[in-house]
């Protein structure tokens, strides 16, 4: 089942960016206010943000997020806070690549 068809479930989105040298500081700035009005969002359930363990990336980041589901994922996307974090974060991101996710039964 294609993730976009998924209707049922939460929703994960794990995304590791490579930050420009030099601009992580202005970066976490505006994801921690992205991150404040997202979280007023009746389908985020939850932001994190970590850091590369190895002292050796420093600009590697790993963000978090999950969604009641897909369609809170998608609405998140069209918020003004989350197009103006786009607008503005699209110059410090070197790189970035999003794995969407979904909650396994066990």
């Amino acid at each position: 089942m294609a993730f976009e068809q998924q209707t049922e479930g939460t929703f994960t989105n794990c995304v590791e960016y490579s930050i420009r040298p030099g601009f992580m500081d202005e970066y976490l700035k505006l994801y921690k206010q992205n991150a404040e009005a997202s979280r007023k969002e009746p389908g985020v359930l939850l932001t994190e943000i970590g850091a590369a363990m190895d002292t050796s990336t420093p600009d590697k980041l790993m963000l978090t997020w999950i969604f009641k589901d897909y369609t809170a994922y998608q609405e998140h996307l069209l918020s003004d806070h989350c197009i103006r974090y786009i607008r503005l974060t699209r110059s410090l991101i070197v790189e970035s690549k999003g794995t969407p996710c979904r909650r396994l039964k066990l």
